[in-house]
């Protein structure tokens, strides 16, 4: 293992075997920029080094990253472009020789803890050749990457090209396509300029010939279907628009393209002009032509421009303010149907030459510029801060960092960062905000699912989140999950069951989090069925489907019951009924309630509703499905379900306890299922599932009644049933054919006693046992393993 510090040589600083894969450097300091590589030695002494590997040196107020990678060309170009999103930061460097000379690449970043950056992948054009350029330009959304190869040669020398990268299930991100237009031309440098918003990518041919020698052009991209990205059009600038440089930079957002002329005489003589061009159907039609108010010739306003959807940001890099070309930035904001100047920025010691406004961003309530001079060198860099509508601030304090050390060619703004990208100095530079306190917590529900919490954030701008628990009585908090700050809600699905949790959320950035209030949560009422379902035929006369339950307590219990049919192909159940119906009756009563097609009795916001509190999969698309839900007093209940269309299949019936603010009621609960259906082999067998809640285990009787019914005046019963219990990944854990066979049958006699349950007559061939279960997700299935079929029962009693 090698480093090499700074500039200078490499040494070596350790060994490791080769099954080893870590190693800690315990001499070195963070003050310092260091580069770690490995040596893999073969037994004939030979030696490859890897890929570089950069150490993330963190300046001591916790606010900066500044990565440098030294790969032995010196005409790189790393940073020459940058774009991020809030996970992911790509640096293009076109000069870079891995394919050839100047053939270019991709330095691809992941955001670790908000306040870093890890290097994940270094990606190359799959026919990148020398003096491509790959990398000059780069375009990212959530989840595409766009590299511009300028002077790529498919379509004629220096014609250009666009590659698109997209990541895998593994997190590696891969080329997926290449595009080139299709009027491309020598010389036409499609590539040059390049942006990507959802289903959008756009980018610039800065030698198109079309309106003029050097005129530009500006072509868009649309994805059809899933993968594949379609030509829609070519812009252009006014016929006789020569050197105007239409598409020298670009953005896009929304249904908007914001088309950078540098060299467009808009108020003079090269003084610039940017067009704002609005979709309407499939049509992109000039809105506005921006123009600047005060102008001197060749001013170049619009070398560069971004717009976040809200606000169009200008850079104006040869006004001469003060001293002569000192730079300024304009910004634009939709009023009165126009996009109307409402800002102009300028460094705050301006010097002569420096050019701030050479590249630009805007996210939010940010504005970010940087500047560099005729040769080339970085110079300084700003970043604004609208803290109140139409007041703004110097926002470089929030980063502690001078204008200087902003310095470079490029600049992107994610999540309460900006990261600047510096070719001369072949480093990348990250800058990060100190949020506040600014989150609010609270549970939402706990549940079979887990426990549900949401959060507030009143901060300005947004930065990475951090979830973190820790059990009641512990000092450490650990990190559950990190999200982006869109997020305001997390399930926590590992914290079920015994245990009180205390929770809180943090905002991170340079390392300094500013965390929420802490949130307790309630323990589940120990032992209870929440959740109780059968899945079996249903067919016609006594060959309906009849599930039974039973509610105890002192209180009512809110109960959701769902007959289903047409939402089981969801779930590879074959042959369902297509319109299920169902009618409830408490014992030996008259129905008190019956449901056809649900979407009569709840709107789809309350079926939302419904199925978030109870954990329930959805059928908002199968209105066809009945649902019964009420206040269910201390009884025995039925419910009777059927195919009103005289058809038969498999079908659903769900019990559901419904929880009152995320808790469910102490004071009342289920504790018996029991469905009575036709029973055979395979898909037909009859399928109980029941839902343990708590912070205990639970003792439960289950039994399979097929010849115990014939007593009951139940005729064409099944023989010899066969019951077996399944845990929530479908594995067998216990089993029964014959109830008086298993070793429990005293056990069972006097629970089935207890419970309230019918007796079993000695030496029948029904099927019965007990079992004890943590919480969790069970099934019960019903059926034989003989040629036999018939009418059967299925009951699942929790013990008191």
């Amino acid at each position: 293992i090698e480093k090499r510090i700074d500039s200078g040589k490499w040494e070596i600083v350790g060994f490791v075997g080769p099954d080893e894969r870590q190693f800690r450097d315990p001499v070195q300091l963070i003050s310092s920029s260091v580069i770690y590589r490995l040596i893999s030695v073969n037994g004939k002494g030979d030696s490859l080094p890897s890929q570089h590997r950069v150490y993330n040196s963190i300046v001591e107020n916790g606010s900066a990253v500044d990565i440098q990678l030294p790969m032995g060309d010196e005409n790189i170009g790393y940073g020459s472009d940058v774009a991020s999103n809030s996970r992911v930061l790509v640096v293009g460097a076109p000069f870079d020789d891995d394919a050839g000379e100047a053939s270019g690449s991709v330095y691809l970043y992941e955001r670790i803890e908000g306040s870093s950056w890890e290097y994940r992948q270094k990606l190359i054009g799959t026919d990148t050749e020398s003096y491509d350029n790959f990398g000059y330009s780069v375009g990212l959304s959530e989840s595409l990457l766009v590299v511009g190869a300028y002077n790529e040669d498919e379509r004629g020398i220096d014609a250009g090209a666009l590659y698109l990268f997209e990541p895998e299930s593994s997190g590696a991100w891969i080329q997926t396509q290449k595009i080139v237009v299709p009027d491309g031309k020598s010389q036409g440098k499609f590539g040059f300029s390049v942006d990507v918003f959802g289903d959008l990518i756009v980018s610039s041919a800065r030698g198109d010939d079309d309106s003029g020698r050097n005129a530009g052009a500006v072509h868009v991209f649309e994805r059809e279907g899933e993968s594949a990205w379609v030509h829609q059009v070519k812009l252009t600038p006014p016929l006789g628009s020569d050197a105007a440089y239409f598409g020298w930079s670009v953005s896009a957002h929304s249904n908007r393209i914001v088309v950078g002329a540098k060299g467009d005489d808009g108020n003079g003589v090269g003084t610039g002009s940017v067009y704002v061009y609005l979709k309407s159907g499939n049509r992109w039609l000039l809105e506005q032509k921006i123009v600047p108010e005060e102008s001197s010739n060749y001013d170049a306003f619009g070398t560069s421009v971004d717009f976040d959807g809200t606000s169009i940001v200008v850079g104006t890099p040869n006004d001469d303010g003060v001293e002569f070309d000192t730079g300024s930035i304009s910004l634009y904001r939709h009023s009165g149907g126009r996009w109307e100047r409402v800002r102009v920025f300028e460094a705050n010691d301006p010097i002569g030459g420096e050019r701030l406004g050479t590249n630009v961003a805007v996210l939010g309530n940010r504005v970010a510029a940087v500047g560099q001079t005729d040769e080339g060198l970085s110079t300084k860099g700003v970043v604004f801060e609208e803290r109140v509508p139409g007041e703004w601030i110097d926002a470089n304090e929030l980063f502690a960092v001078e204008a200087t050390s902003l310095g470079g060619a490029s600049i992107t703004l994610s999540d309460r960062v900006v990261s600047v990208g510096n070719p001369s100095e072949r480093r990348l530079r990250s800058f990060y905000d100190i949020p506040e306190a600014t989150y609010s917590l609270q549970i939402d529900r706990v549940s079979k699912e887990g426990v549900s919490i949401s959060w507030t954030n009143s901060a300005i701008g947004s930065e990475s989140i951090a979830i973190e628990r820790r059990e009641v009585g512990e000092d450490e908090w650990s990190v559950l999950s990190k999200r982006v700050s869109a997020e305001l809600s997390f399930v926590d699905q590992s914290s079920t069951g015994g245990r009180r949790w205390e929770y809180r959320v943090r905002g991170i950035s340079g390392g300094v989090a500013g965390p929420s209030n802490t949130v307790t949560t309630p323990m589940l009422p120990i032992g209870r069925l929440v959740n109780l379902s059968v899945r079996g035929y249903v067919g016609k006369g006594e060959q309906v489907l009849v599930p039974g339950f039973t509610v105890v307590g002192t209180d009512n219990l809110s109960v959701a019951i769902r007959a289903r049919g047409p939402s089981l192909l969801e779930h590879s159940v074959p042959n369902p009924i297509g319109n299920p119906a169902m009618k409830v009756y408490p014992w030996e009563a008259e129905s008190i309630g019956s449901n056809d097609d649900w979407l009569d009795r709840f709107s789809i916001a309350e079926m939302e509703s419904l199925e978030s509190e109870t954990g329930a999969s959805s059928i908002i698309n199968h209105t066809s499905e009945s649902v019964f839900m009420d206040s269910l007093s201390t009884g025995v209940y039925t419910a009777v379900i059927e195919d009103l269309d005289g058809g038969s299949g498999l079908g659903l019936a769900e019990i559901f306890e419904v929880p009152t603010s995320g808790k469910y009621d102490e004071r009342a609960a289920l504790v018996n299922l029991s469905a009575r259906g036709f029973v055979d082999t395979g898909a037909n067998a009859l399928i109980g599932g029941f839902v343990v809640a708590g912070d205990a285990p639970v003792k439960v009787l289950l039994r399979g009644v097929g010849p115990g019914l014939q007593k009951l005046g139940v005729v064409n019963t099944i023989d010899q049933p066969r019951i077996t219990v399944y845990d929530s990944a479908s594995s067998p854990m216990v089993s029964n054919l014959n109830w008086g066979t298993g070793g429990q049958i005293g056990e069972i006699i006097e629970l089935s006693k207890t419970v309230g349950a019918f007796d079993l007559e000695l030496g029948s061939k029904d099927a019965a046992l007990i079992v004890t279960l943590p919480p969790g997700l069970y099934t019960c299935v019903m059926d034989t393993e003989f040629e036999d079929s018939g009418v059967g029962l299925l009951e699942i009693y929790l013990a008191p």
